[in-house]
């Protein structure tokens, strides 16, 4: 599909911008927000190894029966996240609101009992974050990285909270900065972290961070993105990166082929076949309003 170049200047640029983001919200809009990381994942301190997913669901039965002869405050503890997790798990499951309480509880005692270990607030943040206590989540997390200054999970998780709940953009930016200084391989950071120079008008910026993102998707994905993300939020984000930057390049980078590339990127990375056909008629009307409003060469 041949896309032709659009002229800008200061009166239509505006415009471009304005249907082009009427468009992405049409498109994507119902989208949950990235980042969710999976359920029974094990997050611990202690053994530097921060992202194993466990095998299967947490058993609770067995759980709560060695809760009833554990003694060793430290393995009581781990227990009781681990069955926190399993009530999570069977929330995530069936959205029983009563499994989402019993989650919280047995992870906040579990915090009580060890309270200098970041996982354990991590996961209540999570649990938060799910009855939507932005503030309280927004303090578990902090807890989380104050303890573990290199968990960027956590970094992540709040810069996404920052950003969709409770509207700080700068605040947002900077969780995604850290988390990027602390693996620069991290998935949908970028594509986050490139929404966020739109929004301030920035899109030179913007074009550096979904090249980024894109980069890192279609060079392959190391083990730990998708403890970031499911496979089709990690998908999405390279999607909407290869969407923007074919509307990028062919208006304030002024790059035909490049715009071009982006766009055959994003036909190939968009699974949806009634969006993908969707955007390839919007975008062809998008292209002939452009067209129309664009000054002569």
């Amino acid at each position: 599909m041949k896309l032709p170049l659009v002229n800008m200047d200061t009166v239509f640029y505006p415009l471009v911008f304005g249907l082009w983001a009427l468009l992405m919200i049409a498109l994507y809009g119902n989208h949950s927000y990235f980042g969710s990381p999976f359920s029974g994942v094990d997050v611990r301190q202690d053994t530097q190894e921060y992202y194993h997913p466990t095998s299967s669901a947490p058993d609770i039965g067995k759980l709560l029966q060695s809760l009833a002869g554990e003694r060793n405050p430290k393995e009581r503890a781990r227990t009781l996240e681990a069955i926190g997790i399993g009530y999570f798990d069977r929330y995530r499951a069936t959205h029983a609101l009563g499994c989402l309480d019993s989650a919280q509880l047995f992870v906040e005692e579990a915090t009580r009992i060890s309270a200098t270990v970041p996982a354990y607030y991590f996961s209540l943040a999570r649990i938060l974050t799910e009855k939507k206590d932005f503030p309280s989540a927004k303090a578990n997390y902090e807890k989380t990285v104050a303890l573990d200054p290199k968990h960027y999970m956590a970094y992540h998780s709040l810069g996404l909270l920052y950003f969709y709940e409770l509207r700080n953009p700068d605040q947002a930016k900077a969780c995604f900065e850290r988390a990027l200084a602390i693996d620069s391989e991290l998935p949908v950071d970028n594509y986050m972290l490139a929404e966020i120079a739109m929004g301030k008008g920035d899109p030179l910026s913007a074009v550096q961070h979904y090249q980024r993102e894109v980069a890192l998707y279609t060079s392959g994905l190391s083990g730990k993105a998708y403890f970031l993300a499911d496979p089709a939020s990690l998908r999405l984000a390279a999607t909407l990166s290869s969407l923007q930057l074919s509307m990028l390049y062919s208006t304030s980078a002024h790059n035909a082929q490049l715009a071009q590339n982006y766009f055959n990127l994003y036909l190939k990375l968009e699974t949806d076949q009634q969006r993908r056909q969707n955007s390839i008629n919007q975008i062809q009307k998008y292209w002939s309003i452009s067209n129309k409003g664009a000054a002569a060469p």
